[in-house]
């Protein structure tokens, strides 16, 4: 459920705030007039919400996957890894052709 944010809940430099990670997205700054004493709200779509809270899992995330990490570890430690010479091979290559652009 998307719960309605109070203008100023949010830091807008940090997210940080009362709704962080609720959803809401905190109102766009109207005329002091036209808000003086008014409470504002704004409501997404759950789409948006996925997409936000998404968002900040990723950039939370150290981009390692430690599960595969640890099973190739224990694999090479073990003795049991093993490399194809064909994708090895297709590995570097593409490597290459990468650093080279």
């Amino acid at each position: 459920m998307i719960q309605p944010v109070q203008a100023g809940a949010i830091d807008m430099a940090t997210g940080a705030g009362s709704a962080a990670g609720s959803g809401a997205v905190p109102a766009a700054a109207a005329p002091a007039a036209a808000t003086a004493g008014a409470a504002e709200e704004v409501t997404v779509s759950a789409d948006a919400a996925t997409t936000t809270q998404l968002l900040e899992a990723a950039r939370g995330a150290d981009g390692v996957n430690q599960g595969a990490v640890q099973q190739l570890r224990s694999s090479i430690q073990a003795g049991t890894y093993q490399v194809s010479p064909n994708a090895l091979a297709k590995a570097i290559a593409g490597a290459l052709r990468e650093s080279q652009t």
